[in-house]
């Protein structure tokens, strides 16, 4: 191609490394460009997926530049930067993902285990000081607050950890129980707060290290493949290539076999909230009912999202 029709050189370049096996290069793609991609996913679809579902797309990013000859990445021409070439391949990735997974989304496990308080000063002002607690509600996806109030309060609690509950919320919750602002917030940070008995500190330490895991069995694969690469282009001796192809291979077979076993047991990691812990929280006895509020949000938003796609 001519240099005057390529826009950004360095992009370009780059892109031709990576073609060349070039180990640095890829070690690049994997310490900068999937963080960058992370950082679009969590910008354009802020907190829908959870950090399993990011990898897995990743993945498959991945997946596509390698296919067919790395056809993707040989037909990146330079006239935008290697970043915005790349979220083209993701936005594939997320529709695909979405496409895939939806059951499953809607099928989550199930876990085993006053009258004007709108207007109370002194307990708002209790709560403003629990705040590091509670999320403001612009940090909240827009898709999640334009949820009904009931979906919405039970959703958030599911899914403390990832979203938090907004103050305004609480002071809704307090007005719509017919209780203080005061009662709700104590409830909430009973929960929570990890002085006391901190209900999600098990869970968290599970998901991390499950992360941990996660993410040296992807650099240890994503090496696998440079050198695979880089095997495939050399002139070395062919029956030492071969032997050493069919080494790497193999060893690369036996690490997506165990990170696959990992990813599917990874739902078990994922820091929700026990639906008894929610039912108290707001009141309700009956636990199937929040379950099947939890169930409808997400139905929900699983149509909204694909709706968004749909036009993006």
């Amino acid at each position: 191609m001519s240099d005057s029709k390529i826009a950004f050189h360095e992009d370009y370049e780059y892109a031709n490394l990576l073609l060349s096996g070039e180990a640095g290069a890829w070690d690049k793609f994997y310490k900068e460009f999937r963080k960058k991609l992370e950082s679009y996913i969590n910008k354009k679809y802020p907190d829908v997926f959870s950090s399993i579902a990011i990898e897995e797309i990743l993945d498959g990013v991945g997946r596509r530049l390698i296919e067919n000859d790395f056809k993707t990445i040989r037909e990146y021409r330079g006239q935008c930067s290697f970043s915005t070439y790349l979220t083209r391949a993701t936005e594939w990735e997320v529709k695909d993902w979405l496409r895939k997974h939806s059951n499953e989304l809607l099928n989550e496990p199930i876990d085993a285990v006053g009258e004007d308080s709108i207007k109370d000063t002194d307990h708002a002002q209790e709560t403003e000081q629990n705040a590091s607690f509670f999320s403001k509600p612009e940090e909240i996806p827009e898709p999640v607050r334009r949820l009904s109030d009931d979906l919405r309060f039970s959703f958030l609690l599911r899914y403390y950890d990832y979203f938090g509950f907004p103050l305004d919320d609480v002071r809704l919750l307090a007005k719509k129980r017919g209780i203080t602002i005061r009662l709700i917030t104590e409830k909430i940070v009973e929960y929570f707060d990890p002085a006391r008995q901190d209900i999600l500190r098990p869970k968290r330490e599970k998901y991390l290290s499950f992360q941990e895991k996660l993410q040296r069995l992807t650099c240890k694969i994503h090496k696998l493949n440079v050198e695979d690469h880089r095997l495939s282009d050399s002139g070395n001796d062919e029956l030492t290539r071969t032997d050493r192809l069919q080494d790497v291979r193999a060893k690369r077979a036996e690490l997506e076999k165990r990170k696959e076993t990992l990813l599917e047991d990874g739902s078990g990691y994922i820091v929700t909230t026990p639906y008894e812990v929610i039912a108290d929280i707001l009141g309700e006895e009956n636990i199937t009912t929040i379950r099947s509020r939890v169930f409808n949000a997400k139905r929900v938003l699983i149509e909204r999202i694909s709706t968004k796609n749909s036009y993006s």
